[in-house]
């Protein structure tokens, strides 16, 4: 996702501990073992539905293969790379390290702060015309019109009845479909050629046979159990995760608007639940916060500045809400994309 903040956070704990200044100079100077992780990296990150059984083959057979726990221990930390830039750039870090005024980690750790190295192209400094903040009207995101809806959806009683089908079609309809020019990227001497770009699903995958606890989870503790409980507890903390506020608002029961946010990431891959009511989704995300998680999941870099300053706090929200959401948004990618990462990987 062009994330400078972290990579360059990264390179400099590679060299901390020890790691080879030369490999840093573009993927071509990796070993060979860890160059053939970048195409399955590039679907990981843009459309993890298309990975196959074939894709881990490639990787667990021949020359400079992989053993099985080996493999999956690498592509947790893959995900878990991915899920964190889609985390820091949708607090917005949009303006990176090397930027003047940008975003700092610091000076004060123990390590050596990174130079530029010489396969390094520069950064395109013109502006993209990118994803508008905009709801389709022109008006921001109104906290108040969540807070009421919140509070109907709260307090009705009515069983979930069968999901509409259009409307979990139309909820991604309603985003944005264009990644618009790209800049001129100071990363691309790590990246794999052709790049992967993000782009819709051919067609719904049945929550089912994607499911962390049914799939993921057994899946994920037949090879490692220590990483799979880890991995668990972190879904459950983040999933429980309240404080029961909402803007100024205290004693509020946010669970329906979490889940909401939750679900829709896992709807922008693909992923449809007999259980979830859409409709309440597309009740309680306005287009304009909606927007924002397709952008913050999807295509992070291409957030705008006025994408995040449109969820302001005068809008209700705080910025630890922001955050709050950023967690959930982060964590709910990581597990779509993990268990697809599974599923490949368990039918092969």
């Amino acid at each position: 996702h062009n994330c400078l903040y972290t990579v360059n956070l990264l390179e400099r704990e590679f060299l901390c501990f020890g790691g080879d200044q030369e490999w840093l100079q573009g993927l071509k100077k990796a070993p060979k073992k860890l160059q053939n992780l970048a195409a399955v990296n590039n679907i990981l990150c843009h459309k993890p539905w298309s990975l196959t059984s074939q894709h881990m083959q490639d990787l667990l057979t021949g020359p400079d293969s992989w053993s099985r726990p080996e493999l999956m221990q690498a592509l947790t930390i893959v995900c878990h790379i991915h899920a964190l830039t889609t985390f820091v750039l949708g607090c917005g870090l949009t303006h990176e390290i090397d930027s003047i005024a940008g975003h700092n980690y610091g000076s004060s750790g123990y390590c050596t702060p990174i130079h530029s190295y010489p396969n390094s192209p520069q950064v395109d400094s013109g502006e993209d015309d990118l994803l508008s903040g905009q709801e389709n009207n022109g008006n921001p995101i109104m906290f108040d019109d969540i807070y009421t809806r919140l509070l109907q959806e709260n307090g009705s009683s009515s069983l979930i009845q069968d999901v509409n089908h259009q409307i979990f079609t139309d909820l991604i309809e309603q985003e944005a479909t264009s990644s618009g020019r790209r800049k001129t990227s100071a990363l691309s001497h790590y990246m794999f050629q052709p790049e992967v770009e993000y782009e819709k699903y051919a067609s719904r995958i049945f929550g089912e046979e994607l499911d962390w606890e049914d799939m993921g989870y057994p899946t994920c503790r037949n090879w490692d159990e220590t990483l799979a409980d880890i991995l668990n507890r972190k879904f459950l903390n983040i999933q429980e995760l309240t404080y029961n506020t909402m803007g100024g608002k205290e004693n509020i029961d946010t669970s329906k608007l979490r889940s909401s946010v939750w679900y829709y990431v896992h709807r922008l891959w693909g992923i449809y639940y007999y259980n979830v009511d859409y409709s309440m989704i597309q009740e309680l995300l306005p287009p304009g916060f909606r927007n924002y998680i397709f952008c913050t999941t999807c295509m992070p870099e291409q957030l705008k500045e006025d994408i995040f300053n449109n969820w302001e706090s005068k809008r209700g929200f705080t910025h630890s809400e922001k955050v709050h959401f950023c967690l959930i948004i982060m964590e709910a990618r990581f597990q779509a994309e993990y268990c697809f990462m599974l599923k490949a990987l368990n039918s092969y």
